[in-house]
């Protein structure tokens, strides 16, 4: 129980600091400063080393996100609010980092694309099921197949878009502008739906 314990302080330490640094921005003694563990604890846990925590910090973080959106749609939620609840959290975690914790996943991607197939290949995997949960939404809206793939795709690019420029100039109106852009791009099918889609997304109060 303590050596699980211990491991998972550890990927939950990586996370904050790939969050906000990146994974170029994060050195092992990084890592080992933010969680309180010895060297030794360290390569015990992860032999791999840093590229290793980076993938255990990508299946966690995968995981986290998962049971988010599964919650959600298991709460059968019209259109306009499914999207709007997807967005809010995002744009929630930045406001009450001041702007500095984007998406570790897409941080290690984009830093480790060309450098580590390990890490490509756990953050692909990772986008391709959050992906294939928001498809799982739409498709319990009457989505077909493609459109329901097509819609998380573009939810995805939105969230991910919104997060970059939400941080670059320190205000959630990305996030404002890809709620109704999700919902204006969406198929007919989604407009259809007694106007649930015409709901007007609520995001949090943007500080001043």
């Amino acid at each position: 129980m303590k050596k699980n314990i211990v491991r998972e302080g550890m990927i939950r330490a990586a996370a904050h600091l790939f969050r906000s640094r990146g994974y170029e921005g994060v050195g092992v003694a990084d890592l080992l400063q933010t969680s309180g563990t010895p060297r030794g604890s360290l390569y015990f846990h992860f032999p791999g080393g840093k590229e290793q925590i980076a993938r255990e910090t990508v299946l966690f973080v995968r995981e986290r996100v998962l049971e988010r959106l599964q919650a959600l749609r298991a709460a059968g939620p019209a259109p306009g609010t499914y999207v709007s609840a997807v967005l809010n959290g995002w744009a929630e975690a930045l406001l009450e980092s001041d702007f500095q914790k984007g998406c570790a996943v897409a941080l290690i991607a984009l830093e480790t694309a060309q450098s580590s197939g390990p890490l490509r290949e756990v953050a692909q995997e990772t986008f391709r099921q959050w992906n294939e949960e928001i498809a799982r939404a739409a498709g319990d809206w009457g989505a077909d197949p493609e459109e329901a793939r097509c819609f998380a795709s573009v939810l995805q690019s939105l969230i991910q878009g919104a997060v970059v420029l939400a941080r670059a100039s320190h205000s959630i109106k990305p996030f404002e502008d890809a709620a109704q852009a999700a919902l204006a791009l969406t198929p007919s099918w989604l407009s259809t739906i007694q106007g649930q889609a015409a709901m007007a997304p609520s995001l949090p109060a943007e500080s001043r």
